[in-house]
């Protein structure tokens, strides 16, 4: 790497593939993907490439994105060819991020109890309800969990003639 906006790989054997988001090398040990924006090849020779651009991460064959939370869409695509058909396969990255937002305890249990209830009155489709109730607890200091009871009244066997 040369700084942080430019990698220059020696020794390789081709390109796999080239976008400005992913570029794939074939390299005598593996295939290194490089992931970022606006990327470009300022430099292709026979034996050495050098990349532009915003780089996010550098993966070695099989490595995964270090993303917290990530998708991987995958698209195949023909280009042609009848005795040897040659496709295009393009990968997508997906990156989410998971934000904490405080909210206020009464309004989050409120939400929380409202849900539950919901998830429990289609659990119960048609039976005798008795009581039903809320259990809230914390969960690692911040979250809130609840939790819907209910005692019902069923039938659980008929007397059928014969």
């Amino acid at each position: 790497m040369n700084g942080r906006d430019e990698v220059t790989i020696e020794g390789h054997t081709g390109l796999f593939s080239y976008e400005t988001e992913k570029i794939r090398v074939r390299t005598p040990k593996g295939t290194v993907t490089i992931l970022g924006e606006g990327m470009i090849l300022s430099f292709f020779g026979a034996q050495d490439l050098a990349v532009r651009g915003r780089m996010h991460q550098i993966l070695l064959d099989g490595e995964q994105p270090s993303y917290l939370t990530w998708d991987l869409e995958t698209e195949t695509l023909p280009l042609g060819g009848a005795w040897a058909p040659v496709r295009l396969r393009r990968e997508t990255y997906w990156e989410a991020s998971a934000e904490r937002t405080p909210r206020d305890a009464e309004e989050t249990k409120r939400e929380c109890a409202a849900a539950a209830m919901r998830l429990l009155t289609e659990a119960l489709s048609g039976d005798e309800t008795v009581d039903k109730w809320i259990n809230f607890s914390m969960i690692e200091g911040d979250a809130v969990r609840a939790e819907a009871v209910a005692e019902v009244r069923r039938d659980i066997g008929r007397f059928v003639k014969r």
